[in-house]
């Protein structure tokens, strides 16, 4: 088992809008459910974290976040939770639907990403609908 401190480990974020399939990717990537995964818009509140060891990477530490398009007063602070998350990041997995073109929320946020200068991945989610090609090239 690795003992590498959290504070030394790369830290990586997936974020995007709600259901776009973060906690789906961080299931995946750690074979087993570590986060909920729900139909149901906002099911993540809190920013979950897992530490594993990655191929040439090393030690990381992998957080899965809130939706970044959520609403009301408690949305607004899983919001700024996932933000902070996000500027202490190394790497960003920006998590989108393939099957629908970029919302306003996903501009701006990667925007954000860009003006922060994190390395950043971008996942592309729901591969079994058909993808609009035009997502491609904003």
């Amino acid at each position: 088992m690795d003992n590498t401190p959290l504070s030394e480990r790369i830290k990586i974020v997936i974020t995007g809008l709600r259901n776009a399939g973060k906690s789906s990717l961080m299931n995946n990537l750690f074979e087993k459910n570590v986060a909920i995964v729900s139909d149901k818009p906002g099911t993540t509140t809190d920013p979950v974290t897992r530490t594993f060891e990655m191929g040439g990477l090393g030690p990381v530490a992998i957080t899965d976040t809130a939706g970044i398009d959520d609403t009301g007063e408690l949305g607004n602070l899983r919001i700024d939770r996932s933000m902070s998350r996000l500027e202490e990041s190394d790497i960003v997995i920006f998590v989108t639907r393939s099957y629908e073109v970029l919302s306003p929320s996903e501009i701006e946020l990667l925007d954000t990403i860009g003006r922060l200068d994190k390395k950043l991945v971008i996942a592309l989610t729901y591969a079994d609908r058909d993808a609009d090609r035009s997502k491609l090239s904003a």
